[in-house]
């Protein structure tokens, strides 16, 4: 695999992106992830692109691709968590906010939609802690 390639590739995608021709970032970037599955920024772009066309299904499935990147940030699991309470998969959710307080400690908003995930499945005693 030649990062200097995929670094382009990356590139390029980002350009279409900035011009919302999402249909030619989604080739590129099919052909990133083909070549790195673990491509953190190819698969966070498209789980971008997807979000922006209302796809959040598919969305997640980038997003926990780029989660279990080791470089995954704090921000990537909170729109994973986010969009599976959107799905109203809650018990997703929960787990993906508790992964994020595992790794990242704790933070308001990923507290706070771990709440929300938790009270969605009964769980009253975790979404009051």
């Amino acid at each position: 695999m030649d990062k200097k390639r995929l670094k382009n590739l990356i590139d390029i995608s980002k350009h279409h992106f900035n011009e919302k021709n999402f249909s030619y970032v989604k080739q590129i970037l099919n052909k990133v992830v083909e070549m790195d599955p673990n491509c953190l920024e190819a698969n966070e772009i498209l789980a971008q692109v997807y979000e922006n066309e209302g796809n959040y299904l598919i969305s997640c499935q980038f997003l926990e691709k780029a989660i279990s990147n080791r470089k995954a940030t704090i921000k990537t699991f909170y729109r994973l968590g986010t969009f599976q309470l959107i799905l109203k998969d809650f018990q997703a959710a929960k787990n993906t906010f508790l992964k994020a307080l595992e790794k990242f400690g704790e933070s308001f908003e990923i507290l706070h939609d771990l709440g929300a995930a938790s009270a969605s499945l009964g769980d009253n005693e975790q979404a009051l802690s």
